[in-house]
């Protein structure tokens, strides 16, 4: 990774599977890279990748790869000034991540094997209905759960939004939103109904001025 032409390194690196059906592949991650120490500006950005790995002729190759990120510059700082100025984007994520992990907010459930499982709240990207029971699109994969859609919604919180009757999408994970399809991030798309989607819009605005409601609040 060069960006602008600068020598840099990876600080940090978290890459995990998504899903994975025998295909299809998806794995999602992040990492922090900054520029080299001998380079006179310091650049720091913090990458987010998505790849779709698929099985075509008996050969794994990269269906969909998507990167984005947002590069800062710091100025030449001292070792112990560091933290205080280092670019509010990283630093914001360091200490979102640190926060979800730290409050230990987990959803305890019971999965298709009579087995107790504990998922984080925060590593749910959706939650559909299937039948009487649930299904939880997790980082980690899915999680077919023998509770019904209404009772998961109860404990997920604020975060989700429901697409339409039987879908749910955790809104930290959304990339986009089309006229007829939300995308995630692990490129799974959720069908909006024709009449659901300025409702739709409204909820999800609702739950963005709650959460900057909140951040300054915290602050």
């Amino acid at each position: 990774m060069v960006p602008y032409g600068k020598p840099c390194h990876i600080l940090n690196q978290n890459f995990r599977v998504v899903q994975n059906n025998g295909e299809t592949c998806t794995i999602a991650g992040e990492c922090l890279i900054s520029t080299d120490a001998d380079v006179e500006q310091d650049i720091q950005t913090l990458m987010h990748y998505t790849y779709i790995w698929q099985m075509i002729e008996k050969q794994l190759k990269i269906k969909f790869l998507h990167a984005s990120n947002t590069i800062d510059y710091v100025p030449q700082l001292e070792e112990d000034n560091f933290l205080n100025t280092m670019r509010k984007s990283t630093r914001q994520y360091l200490e979102n991540k640190e926060s979800v992990f730290s409050e230990q907010q987990k959803l305890t459930v019971t999965d298709e094997n009579r087995c107790v499982r504990f998922v984080y709240v925060a590593e749910v990207l959706y939650v559909s209905a299937y039948k009487k029971q649930a299904i939880l699109h997790t980082l980690n994969g899915n999680i077919f759960v023998r509770r019904r859609f209404a009772s998961v919604m109860e404990e997920l919180g604020d975060d989700f939004v429901e697409v339409h009757r039987g879908h749910a999408v955790n809104m930290n994970y959304v990339e986009k939103i089309y006229r007829y399809d939300v995308l995630m991030s692990n490129g799974d798309k959720i069908a909006i109904p024709v009449k659901r989607y300025n409702s739709l819009l409204e909820d999800i605005e609702r739950c963005n001025t709650r959460k900057q409601s909140e951040k300054s609040l915290g602050d």
